[in-house]
């Protein structure tokens, strides 16, 4: 036991060190809230659109974009630690937060998996064509394999990848 640590006759400890836990929860909250604002302050202009965020809370967010790395940034993510303190309930904005990021993360799998569709279809030929029409049949075979055809020719003579973009759109419709 510390020393200026007051215990009552029944062996508990005083009030004194129950406001130091509700200090210590109050500065974690502080610190979860700052990470939130950082986390915020990462998202593009678009990405905070979508969040729809309050006025000052907005433009504090977009001030700490244009600071670079330092002092001043770490200042100013207090500063919007603070404004998300003054809300009644940060807890939607961490949803919308955490629902922004899973969509994104979603559509960069889907990318993937297109990219990776078009340059197994370049590389494989008939044989890709054939098991993409098995896992969609509407697809126009036909055009599919021109499309293929144009791509590879321009890979094969060095020409900007113009084929190979249409290609991706058209699995990008079909694979949606």
């Amino acid at each position: 036991m510390r020393p200026n640590q007051n215990r009552n006759p029944a062996g508990t400890v005083n009030e004194s060190d129950s406001e130091e836990l509700s200090k210590t929860k109050k500065k974690q909250h502080s610190a979860e809230l700052q990470h939130l604002g950082l986390e915020l302050s990462r998202l593009s202009p678009r990405e905070l659109d979508r969040l729809d965020l309050e006025g000052e809370l907005r433009s504090a967010l977009d001030q700490a974009r244009k600071i670079k790395p330092g002092g001043a940034f770490k200042r100013q993510i207090k500063f919007i630690g603070g404004l998300l303190r003054e809300l009644d309930d940060p807890e939607p904005i961490r949803e919308n937060l955490t629902r922004l990021k899973h969509r994104t993360g979603a559509a960069a799998r889907h990318h993937h998996l297109l990219e990776k569709w078009r340059d197994r279809l370049l590389a494989e030929g008939d044989s890709a064509v054939a098991a993409l029409m098995e896992r969609v049949p509407a697809i126009d075979c036909q055009h599919l394999r021109q499309l293929v055809r144009n791509a590879k020719k321009e890979i094969e003579q060095e020409e900007p990848p113009r084929s190979s973009r249409i290609l991706y759109r058209y699995l990008r419709d079909y694979l949606d």
